[in-house]
């Protein structure tokens, strides 16, 4: 190759020499047998042969390096598209499952419109009601809005995966159509878009002032006990005389007296961090919850000594929220990947059974609670949902339907006050607490009934420990970014009675049956501080 060029002094002979100089260019590197002979000796040179083999070495390994990297990044392109692919059938199926969705929507919607008429039952009712009153616009309306609502909640959670494509607003548009279609004279449900809704609205549904009780409750710190470790739990007996608490993957037994807490013992048996713990209202009997993906049961023994029960495997799900039924003799357990699952609860042989578990969606769980029939189960968490459940029998629950929400946001926390209002402590900026209304089955936010909270510029809401609703004394314990507030009700209206600043969300608290007794586990200080509640 070398051989098609001329030599330094261009002889038209044959290359046999290179001269090592980055001084000279291409050409006047190249020497021919007479340039040899009177080229300078001091000259450092290379034979054309090692210079061919060099310059191919060098050839040979930027191949290689080229080829590596080229099918490196061909692997990973081949990798993309085998997902792209994925995404293709994925999005396919959800489309598909959209069009399903829509074709048993419009039999529903068909089945009222065939439903045949029994001659007998409609002659008695006409001369019954008359004429007149048998044919009602009204209750058709009602049964046709039922079905849009059931419907649109399925379509709904799986839309917002398609949130960026122009086409999910106009389906939304036609979904808000269809469950805001106004029902006459029919005291329903309403659906708010709070963007929507007018300044004068708004303003005309401001905060209603709200009555302070005769007293006040104040908190008043009265005793603080260290603990290095993290505490991520906490629960009273119903003789508000023992807690227990989690320290690391132990759990502390602490005796109560007068607000004092002295520490008794230390049980072991989980295998990582204890994050959820429940006592029993009826014996010395509590649960514990782990990151192990483990719960427990503990019963009390003589002389205060506790018997763990065998360790619950619970797969790959974590326990966020635990709650007993009344009677407690069933065992509510929810968290990871959306599953609710039902135990059953021996006290005297210290054990669960599993009976069943349900789940609507894979997402998080982090509050769970029962109305007071216990025929309702509500669940709150992830993928800005309030799911409804009803008691299908005496260990299985089936999804009824989500409670629309005007804020649109995840929820940490919910707790029924009673069977006809719940309250909502949403995540995210917002620094308030919803408090919802049941009318005619469904829950629905009261703009108006909102309970206002301090302002704060952390955006995640932790909610960490579980609203605590003391229905003798009509208050509320709630945790709310780094604030803890203590809430009186008087005639259906809310009044922030106290707070706590913890200066972090990173706490823990629980309160005494009796309500007397506020213990918070302080990050900062790296204790537990109880506080008397006292009225002034």
């Amino acid at each position: 190759m070398i051989q098609q060029f001329q030599c330094a002094f261009r002889h038209n002979q044959p290359i046999v020499s290179i001269v090592l100089d980055q001084t000279l260019r291409q050409n006047e590197r190249l020497l021919c047998a007479q340039c040899v002979e009177s080229y300078s000796l001091e000259a450092r040179t290379m034979g054309l042969r090692a210079a061919m083999q060099l310059v191919e070495e060098i050839d040979k390994q930027k191949k290689e390096l080229r080829e590596n990297l080229i099918t490196k990044n061909s692997n990973l392109l081949n990798s993309f598209q085998l997902i792209l692919r994925e995404l293709q059938t994925s999005i396919n199926k959800e489309l598909d499952s959209f069009i399903n969705i829509t074709k048993f929507w419009i039999e529903d919607l068909n089945k009222i419109k065939l439903a045949p008429s029994n001659f007998l039952e409609e002659l008695d009712k006409i001369l019954k009601y008359g004429k007149d009153s048998l044919v009602n616009q009204e209750s058709i309306e009602k049964a046709i809005h039922e079905i849009n609502n059931q419907w649109s909640v399925k379509i709904n959670r799986k839309l917002d995966k398609f949130s960026q494509f122009e086409e999910k607003k106009k389906c939304q548009a036609i979904l808000d159509d269809l469950i805001n279609q106004k029902v006459d004279n029919q005291d329903d449900v309403i659906f708010y878009d709070y963007n929507s809704i007018s300044t004068d609205l708004r303003n005309s549904r401001r905060m209603k002032s709200i009555q302070n009780l005769d007293k006040k409750l104040k908190l008043q710190l009265i005793d603080q006990k260290v603990q290095s470790d993290t505490c991520y739990a906490m629960a009273f007996d119903v003789n508000s005389q023992i807690m227990v608490s989690s320290c690391l993957q132990s759990i502390k037994v602490w005796n109560l007296k007068n607000g004092i807490l002295k520490f008794e013992q230390n049980l072991k048996g989980h295998n990582d961090i204890v994050n959820n713990l429940l006592f029993s209202k009826k014996q010395k009997f509590f649960i514990s919850a782990s990151c192990d993906k483990t719960i427990r049961s503990w019963k009390s023994l003589v002389q205060n000594e506790w018997e763990s029960s065998s360790s619950y495997q619970l797969n790959n799900d974590q326990v966020f929220c635990m709650i007993m039924n009344k009677n407690e003799t069933q065992l509510f357990t929810a968290g990871t990947n959306g599953t609710i699952r039902i135990w059953k609860i021996n006290f005297e042989k210290n054990t669960l059974t599993y009976l069943s578990i349900f789940s609507f969606n894979p997402y998080n769980i982090y509050a769970i609670c029962l109305n007071e029939q216990e025929n309702i189960l509500i669940s709150s968490g992830q993928n800005k949902q309030i799911l409804i459940w009803e008691k299908a029998n005496e260990d299985k629950f089936k999804f009824k339907h989500a409670v629309k929400q005007i804020l649109e946001t995840d929820g940490s926390q919910i707790k029924l006050l009673d069977d006809d209002r719940l309250i909502q402590l949403p995540q995210g900026e917002q620094d308030c607490i919803c408090v919802y209304q049941r009318k005619n089955g469904i829950f629905y936010e009261t703009i108006e009934k909102r309970i206002k909270l301090e302002k704060s510029n952390t955006v995640e809401c932790q909610g960490l420990g579980q609203i605590i609703y003391n229905q003798g004394k009509n208050m509320l314990i709630v945790k709310c970014k780094n604030y803890i507030y203590v809430i009186k009700e008087k005639e259906g209206n809310f009044s922030i009675e106290d707070q706590l600043n913890c200066k972090t969300e990173h706490n823990y608290f629980s309160i005494t049956e009796d309500g007397q007794y506020l213990v918070v586990w302080d990050v900062q200080s790296k204790s537990y501080q109880s506080y008397e509640l006292l009225y002034q």
